[in-house]
């Protein structure tokens, strides 16, 4: 019995998050959670709608599900893998996950939780990527079709992801080195995928030695 009246509660309670009318951003601007409106956010991040518009819609959902008390989000684009006139598309994509950083910086600290604690004060955003790029004419930075390819260097295999939030104590901080013409490591080892997926276990209370043996990034916080 008392699992299924846990059961009903939880039922309950997420019924009345999802009603909440701060989770429509488009249909009710003034609706306020943590001292920032709907239309405030959308006006910091951007608000186009659709798969190939601004981040800000999708990345303003996502700060309202943390504020929700959602442990952990996701935001996905597939923008990025431009073999042809990448010189044109980049910086209008690069422009808008910019203005999210930017954005997210600024929101962060000044949106509270259901606690009234900022929520930059607990949360951490790292932005990640499948590979990087390469196969580019060192004239140019492009490929003959002003794009950009993956064809397994260390340009494309080494990233760099910038992380940041209130748990990651040492903040303005470059971790590792790469070579400025060709992305291979310099002075030591890249910082594995595992040990940033780690870290972000490891700030959301899981333990991830369930998983593999590699430790988070010391280094974010000393």
């Amino acid at each position: 019995l008392g699992a299924v009246r846990d059961s009903k509660l939880q039922s309950r309670n997420y019924a009345a998050a999802i009603r909440n009318p701060a989770l429509d951003l488009l249909g009710a601007p003034d609706a306020t959670l943590g001292g920032v409106t709907n239309a405030q956010l959308l006006e910091v991040l951007g608000g186009q709608f659709g798969p190939d518009g601004s981040w800000g819609l999708d990345t303003a959902f996502a700060l309202r599900l943390v504020q929700m008390g959602v442990p952990a989000v996701t935001v996905m684009r597939y923008l990025f893998d431009s073999h042809s006139d990448e010189k044109t598309l980049f910086p209008m994509d690069a422009g808008d996950v910019g203005r999210q950083l930017a954005g997210l910086h600024f929101l962060l600290h000044r949106m509270t939780n259901a606690d009234g604690v900022p929520l930059w004060n607990k949360t951490v955003v790292v932005v990640v990527s499948e590979f990087s790029r390469d196969n580019v004419e060192a004239t140019t930075g492009f490929n003959s079709a002003d794009g950009s390819d993956h064809n397994g260097s260390p340009a494309s295999r080494n990233q760099c992801w910038p992380i940041m939030g209130g748990p990651i104590t040492a903040g303005g901080k470059r971790i590792g080195q790469l070579d400025a013409n060709t992305l291979a490591t310099v002075g030591g080892p890249a910082t594995s995928v595992r040990s940033v997926l780690s870290t972000l276990l490891d700030v959301v209370g899981i333990d991830y030695t369930r998983y593999w043996s590699d430790a988070p990034v010391a280094a974010l916080f000393t």
